[in-house]
């Protein structure tokens, strides 16, 4: 089990997971996504914001999604433990997102970015292609 460096287990999946599991809830994401958010941390250097229930925010879901919630499609890459949405603290979502195109062989495991969107949505979905799609 991948255990993230710069993020608590609280910040990448909802409060109700965390209650079940515990730090074993890290066992339901793609081990690859997690060393890619904290590959993003690490070279942005900036706090990154994923979920933030722990501390009263508004933010649930960003990381794992349960199946039966309403958020997201239903084969969202969030439900399969494949995709994470976040903030960089001081860094637009515009920015970040081409950094991570232009430095690509910092962020390999990333297949997948959504575009036109105020948050970074990044995912391992397999695509059977080369390079990142934007979506």
């Amino acid at each position: 089990m991948y255990k993230p460096r710069y993020f608590k287990t609280q910040e990448l999946v909802p409060e109700f997971v965390y209650e079940q599991l515990g730090e074993q809830s890290l066992l339901l994401f793609d081990k690859h996504l997690l060393i890619t958010i904290d590959s993003i941390r690490s070279h942005f250097n900036k706090p990154v914001i994923v979920n933030n229930w722990l501390r009263h925010g508004k933010y649930h879901e960003r990381g794992f999604r349960l199946q039966h919630t309403s958020t997201g499609s239903q084969n969202s890459m969030h439900k399969q433990g494949r995709a994470i949405d976040f903030k960089v603290k001081g860094v637009s979502s515009e920015d970040v997102r081409k950094l991570i195109l232009t430095h690509r062989e910092v962020f390999p495991y990333i297949t997948r970015m959504e575009k036109n969107v105020s948050w970074v949505h990044i995912d391992n979905s397999n695509t059977g292609r080369k390079g990142i799609k934007l979506f």
